[in-house]
């Protein structure tokens, strides 16, 4: 086994999704977009750092170059899983939010994982979270993994 992890390769991941439940997809969407989010910030951080200390720090630009194909490759997954969404009939969770909150209501979308057409018919209403927070755990503390492929 190598000790440097690669990334899973688009098509392999695209297969993988296909049979995750829609729970899990809509949890792989907000990862992607917490991951994102997350090196965005830590490369405007890193920008600005370069900028105050003289002659730059090559150790920093080269976390954002690295940081930066991550991030494409992020992308690259979350394209993947709005077209399984679609493949599904579902739509992507800030397009249902902004059909919820309506163009009068001027509060615009929040950017939220909300809930799906189906998770509104199982649950008998709008869910907040499609999955269970990863704080909820089985007895032993342990997540249950038995809900499919970890992406």
């Amino acid at each position: 086994m190598s000790a440097e992890s690669r990334p899973i390769d688009p098509r392999a991941f695209a297969a993988a999704l296909k049979d995750l439940p829609l729970s899990s997809i809509y949890a792989k969407i907000a990862e992607l977009e917490n991951s994102t989010a997350h090196l965005e910030r830590s490369n405007g951080e890193l920008r600005t750092f370069i900028e105050q200390s003289n002659g730059g720090d090559k150790d920093c630009e080269d976390a954002i170059t690295e940081n930066e194909e991550v991030i494409r490759r992020m992308r690259e997954r979350a394209s993947l899983v709005k077209l399984e969404l679609e493949r599904r009939g579902e739509r992507w969770p800030e397009e249902q939010q902004a059909d919820a909150d309506g163009p009068e209501d001027g509060q615009g979308a929040t950017g939220a994982v909300g809930s799906s057409p189906s998770n509104e018919q199982q649950n008998g209403g709008l869910s907040a979270s499609p999955q269970p927070s990863r704080e909820q755990s089985n007895s032993n503390g342990v997540e249950d993994a038995s809900e499919g492929v970890h992406l």
